[in-house]
Formats: structure tokens, C-alpha cells, sequence
């Protein structure tokens, strides 16, 4: 009986373990970005973006515009701390965001693309 218990116990330990945090992503983002990298968001565009998430993975498109993007990225925990890293593309064009998590549902960071240029992002969940 105490054999049958535990391994009930072990296998809802790991079940929560495994799918902690796995829809975190998902849902409707607010995505918020200027062009000068200098740690301060001056946003002069604003976009919505759905995301699909598993475990720490996820990927989505724009909402509301004629723009057929590819989003894909990861968030990683650990220490306290958690980190997204996203990447955009579309055809031959390339967009890497990395940043952190500063608040609940809430990410800032840096970008940069392959036209050279780069700036700061924020992404919210609405």
C-alpha cells in the first residue's frame, strides 16, 4: 500500500514538474519596439501577436495585419530569473529578439535583424 501511495505521489510530482508553465506563453501579446538601441523603449510600433506554447517552447504569427511572419522562440527559467529568446522570419528576412522577464507577463530586451538595424522591445500579454 505505502509502494502504491508513493508512486501516485512521485508520478503528480512529475506530471506538475512537466507541465508547469506549459501555456505561459499563450494567448494575445502586445509587441512594442523602437529602432535606436540604447535601453530605453521610445516605441514607434506596436503590433499584436497570438503565441502557442508547450513547456518553455512557443510560436505564433501577427494578428490584424496583412503580414505572414513566423514566430518562433523559448523561455527559459532558472536562479529566479527568466529569459525569452524569439525569432521572426519571413521568406529571407530574419528578426532576433532576446530579453528578460521584469514583471508579470512582461518582457523587455534588445533586437536586431539581418538589414543591420536593431533597437529595444517590450512584450505584454493584453
Amino acid at each position: 500500500m505505502r509502494r502504491v501511495v508513493f508512486v501516485i505521489i512521485v508520478i503528480g510530482l512529475l506530471a506538475t514538474f512537466l507541465l508547469a508553465g506549459s501555456d505561459s506563453m499563450s494567448g494575445q501579446w502586445l509587441l512594442k519596439n523602437d529602432y535606436k538601441l540604447d535601453g530605453v523603449l521610445s516605441p514607434t510600433e506596436t503590433q499584436t501577436v497570438e503565441l502557442n506554447s508547450h513547456h518553455d517552447m512557443f510560436s505564433g504569427h501577427y494578428v490584424g495585419i496583412d503580414n505572414d511572419s513566423d514566430f518562433r522562440g523559448n523561455v527559459h527559467t532558472a536562479r529566479k530569473t527568466s529569459v525569452i529568446t524569439i525569432t521572426i522570419t519571413d521568406q529571407d528576412y530574419y528578426w532576433v529578439l532576446c530579453g528578460k522577464k521584469v514583471g508579470n507577463n512582461r518582457f523587455v530586451g534588445t533586437w536586431y535583424d539581418v538589414e543591420g538595424q536593431s533597437g529595444d522591445f517590450e512584450l505584454i500579454k493584453r
